[in-house]
């Protein structure tokens, strides 16, 4: 018995073949991991603003 894709996997499947790119799997590790990274620095380009910083040491056992 298959499993069923999950409702949100399988609308990001169909929005790739959608946009006429190849599946995951055919891209190989290396382009997969260069998109990744230029993805995520796409995404976090313009973070929000942190309110503070702190720098502490935290005395360990």
């Amino acid at each position: 018995m298959a499993a069923d894709l999950h409702p949100e996997a399988e609308a990001a499947i169909e929005r790739r073949q959608a946009l006429g790119l190849s599946p995951l799997h055919s891209v190989g590790l290396r382009r997969l991991r260069l998109l990744n990274r230029a993805f995520n620095w796409w995404r976090n380009r313009d973070p929000p603003a942190v309110g503070r910083v702190v720098d502490r040491a935290i005395p360990g056992p």
